[in-house]
C-alpha cells in the first residue's frame, strides 16, 4: 500500500541523514587531532555539559511528545495485520518505537560531541553550508 512505500521512503531518508552525521562526526574528530592550535572556522562552543538544566526539561517532553506522533497511524496499522491480535500489536507497536528511539540517539548522540552545548534544535543548521553532503541532505 501506499502508507508502506511513504514508510519506506522515509526510512531510507532518515538512514541516509544518519550515515551523513556520523561521517561529519568522524570528520571533525580527524580534524581535530590534526589540527594544530589553528583558529577554528567556526566559533562554536563545544564544551559538553553533563549537569541537568531544570528549566528546560518541559520543553524536552514537549519535544519528545510530539517526536512520537504515531498515535493517529495506530487504528490504520492494527486494521493492516493479517492476524489482528493485541500481542501482535503490542510487538509492532513496541519494535516501531524501539526503531525511532534508536534513530533518535544515532541522531542525537554524534551531533551533541561534535557541537557540544552549542548544538541547535534543528541539528543540521549546525553543520557548514557549503559542505556538499549537508547540501545533498
Amino acid at each position: 500500500s501506499s502508507l508502506e512505500k511513504a514508510g519506506f521512503v522515509k526510512l531510507i531518508a532518515i538512514s541516509v541523514i544518519i550515515v551523513v552525521i556520523f561521517l561529519e562526526f568522524f570528520n571533525s574528530i580527524n580534524s581535530a587531532h590534526t589540527e594544530v592550535n589553528t583558529p577554528s572556522d567556526n566559533n562554536t562552543n563545544t564544551e559538553i555539559t553533563l549537569s541537568l538544566n531544570w528549566a528546560s526539561i518541559p520543553s524536552a517532553v514537549g519535544v519528545l511528545a510530539f517526536s512520537f506522533v504515531c498515535h493517529d497511524s495506530s487504528f490504520l496499522l492494527y486494521n493492516t495485520l493479517s492476524n489482528p491480535t493485541k500481542m501482535r500489536f503490542f510487538k509492532l507497536s513496541f519494535y516501531g518505537i524501539f526503531i525511532a528511539i534508536t534513530f533518535t540517539l544515532c541522531l542525537s548522540i554524534p551531533a551533541y560531541l561534535t557541537f557540544g552545548n552549542s548544538v541547535e534544535s534543528n541539528i543540521l543548521n549546525n553543520y557548514n553550508i557549503y559542505n556538499p553532503l549537508i547540501i545533498a541532505i
